[in-house]
């Protein structure tokens, strides 16, 4: 059984760990920049496997200029 991010952090503040999270909206920015270069940057600066597939997803079928 898996843990979502919502039981991660429920357990993290219940245990008065500090929890942080970063929000953005990429859905206006995705059409101004090559995907295939934005996704060769963010693999280049380390970004983390499932995050990286996850904008992989993202921007698959997206028009990019």
């Amino acid at each position: 059984m898996s843990v979502t991010k919502l039981d991660y952090i429920l357990h993290s503040v219940s245990s008065h760990h500090q929890v942080d999270a970063v929000h953005f909206d990429i859905s206006a920015a995705s059409g101004l920049v090559q995907h295939a270069l934005l996704l060769h940057i963010l693999g280049a600066c380390g970004l983390m496997h499932d995050c990286f597939i996850w904008f992989q997803s993202y921007l698959t079928g997206r028009i990019s200029f």
